[in-house]
C-alpha cells in the first residue's frame, strides 16, 4: 500500500457566541484543517490540526493548507503509510528538525500522523498509542 495524495480541507467553523481570550478581540470562529491521506488500495486516513496563534506563532490556516500540498505531499507521496517513524523523521527534517523535545512539535506535521494511522487497515498496524511518546 502506498500514499498517493493528501487532500486538505480547511474549514472555519463560527462559534455560537464569540470566544473571550485574554488578549486581543473576541473570536467569532475557529479556523481548522482536516487532512484526508489517500492510498492506492483505496483506504483513506484522516486527520486535523489547527493553526496556531499563540505564544507569538503568526502561523495561520492557509500557511497549513501551503506546508501540506508543498512540502509533505510529495515527501511522503509513493511511501507505506505503515513507515510512521521513517515519515515523521521526513517532515521533521523538512521542517527544521522541529521533532526536537526542546520545542513545541508542528501542527501540520502532527496531522499527517492519526491520518496516516488510520489509513492502515486495524489489523495490520500498530494502534494509535504506538506513534505517541
Amino acid at each position: 500500500m502506498k500514499i498517493t495524495e493528501i487532500e486538505t480541507i480547511p474549514l472555519r467553523l463560527p462559534f455560537a457566541q464569540p470566544f473571550k481570550i485574554s488578549q486581543g478581540a473576541d473570536r467569532e470562529s475557529i479556523e481548522t484543517l482536516i487532512v484526508r491521506v489517500h492510498t492506492d488500495e483505496g483506504i483513506v486516513g484522516i486527520g486535523e490540526t489547527q493553526a496556531w496563534r499563540r505564544q507569538g506563532s503568526a502561523e495561520l490556516l492557509w500557511s497549513l493548507v501551503r506546508t501540506v500540498k508543498d512540502h509533505f505531499e510529495p515527501l511522503i507521496a509513493g511511501r507505506s503509510p505503515f513507515d510512521i517513524g521513517g515519515i515523521l523523521m521526513t517532515l521533521n527534517e523538512a521542517l527544521y528538525n522541529t521533532l526536537s523535545t526542546r520545542r513545541r512539535p508542528s501542527p501540520t506535521r502532527s496531522t499527517t500522523s492519526p491520518a496516516r494511522r488510520s489509513a492502515c487497515p486495524s489489523t495490520s498496524c500498530s494502534p494509535a498509542s504506538a506513534g505517541i511518546g
